[in-house]
């Protein structure tokens, strides 16, 4: 049977100019105030600094070994069969580059390579997903904010915003193709600009008290939930490679001035200000986003609107993602399903209802954001690129390694342990703390 019009769309999709693929801001700057209560204003400017350094780390990792594969892989006797089930005209995206790592390493694990692919689309997935039940919470706590504002007697349990919110962002949800999520994005991505400038603006209109009032260094319990939450606000090395291919030069995107080191530079800059802004401002009073420690007046509620209007436009985007890392493995199998468009619109619906359920759940915003990131992000940013990394430089280079001198090697090896600790004490600690910290919450009941 012939494949449907919409199946050839999709199967086209795939095949859409870089330029053309939307791409979004993530919400975690907002919260970053709440991080740095967590963990004092200077080890929380220098920390998300740090963490900041540690992303970018292993973001050049990544590139640098696709960069590996498309010029060493072509040349083993495995070329045809990569060529032609991986499309590497095209470089791997995240997966398929751990999944090679793993294939090309030592041979003691590669027959894990297909174990360690499937946990990298768990993690994606669930960050994701995790990401839109953060957007759910965001939307919520602003539409709550705002609608007690003007009708105090209006019942204060988040969940009841929840249900209000969504209807508009399952709707979104339901937005099966690119082309129309790029203006959702561009919409999504200059409102949640304007949030950050003018929630900057409304923190130096207040005006900031003396460095001396807020504690530097805060005690080290909480220091973990600081941890998920700048992972959170960093986490996004699965755009890596998309983001290459859409240059016209990909060469100069990993050198020393190039668009990785400049945009991370700025990335990371920009969130530790606006952290520190945000926490010297409101001190132990700041919320879960920033945005809701603004008083009532127009232009405070005009930066609540602008921004929870670009987190619902952008919740459809990283809900694409989710869609289709998994959709699209369903789909690729069976180009002749019928009425493929139904079912998928179908599966939109139970993941984004599911996404709200998790929300309504546990309407923690902050110890969420904290558990996704602590969880989920920290094995993406972190765990990840570092086991990619170390398996390659392991590997003698007839079998697949990349040759380097001794002392380099045995640097990038060190710089390798030092994230693999950090991302394994982070996730361990992280994930404990912010557990328990939801379960301390739910027994008191005091819903956000």
């Amino acid at each position: 049977m012939p494949a449907s019009p919409y199946i050839r769309e999709m199967l086209c999709e795939k095949h859409i100019a870089p330029s053309e693929k939307p791409r979004n801001i993530g919400a975690g700057i907002f919260a970053l105030g709440e991080a740095y209560k967590n963990a004092g204003l200077i080890l929380g400017f220098n920390g998300t600094l740090l963490l900041g350094l540690i992303c970018t780390y292993n973001m050049h990792l990544i590139v640098s070994i696709v960069v590996a594969y498309t010029q060493f892989l072509l040349k083993v006797s495995s070329s045809i069969y990569l060529r032609d089930t991986l499309k590497l005209e095209y470089l791997p995206n995240f997966p398929d580059t751990v999944e090679l790592s793993v294939l090309y390493g030592p041979k003691a694990t590669r027959k894990l390579h297909k174990l360690v692919r499937v946990l990298v689309k768990i993690f994606i997935v669930s960050t994701q997903l995790g990401f839109c039940s953060i957007y759910v919470l965001f939307v919520a706590s602003t539409a709550k904010a705002i609608i007690l504002s003007h009708a105090p007697r209006m019942p204060e349990d988040l969940r009841i915003y929840i249900l209000i919110v969504a209807v508009p962002m399952l709707c979104t949800a339901l937005i099966p193709t690119l082309k129309f999520l790029t203006p959702v994005s561009l919409i999504a991505n200059l409102l949640i600009f304007c949030g950050i400038f003018l929630s900057v603006y409304l923190c130096a209109v207040q005006g900031f008290p003396s460095i001396k009032d807020r504690p530097a260094i805060a005690h080290y319990s909480t220091w973990s939930l600081f941890f998920g939450t700048a992972i959170f606000a960093f986490e996004g090395i699965a755009l890596v490679i998309p983001l290459r291919n859409e240059m016209k030069n990909p060469n100069l995107f990993q050198v020393s001035y190039g668009v990785l080191n400049t945009g991370m530079a700025v990335v990371v800059l920009g969130t530790a200000s606006m952290g520190f802004i945000a926490y010297l401002t409101f001190g132990d009073e700041i919320k879960s986003s920033v945005t809701l420690n603004f008083n009532r007046g127009i232009l405070a509620e005009s930066v609540k609107i602008c921004v929870a209007t670009g987190l619902m436009f952008s919740y459809a985007i990283q809900f694409h993602v989710a869609v289709d890392v998994t959709w699209w493995d369903f789909l690729a199998n069976r180009t002749s399903v019928n009425k493929a468009l139904c079912w998928e619109l179908l599966y939109r619906t139970c993941l984004s209802l599911f996404t709200i359920l998790v929300a309504a759940t546990v309407p923690f915003l902050g110890l969420i954001l904290s558990l996704i990131g602590s969880m989920f992000s920290t094995a993406l940013a972190l765990f990840f690129p570092a086991i990619c990394d170390i398996a390659l430089r392991t590997c003698p280079v007839e079998e697949g390694g990349r040759p380097s001198s001794k002392a380099i090697k045995g640097i990038r090896l060190l710089m390798d342990v030092i994230t693999l600790l950090t991302a394994c004490i982070g996730w361990v600690t992280g994930t404990g703390i912010s557990l328990y910290n939801l379960y301390e919450a739910f027994r008191s009941k005091q819903y956000e």
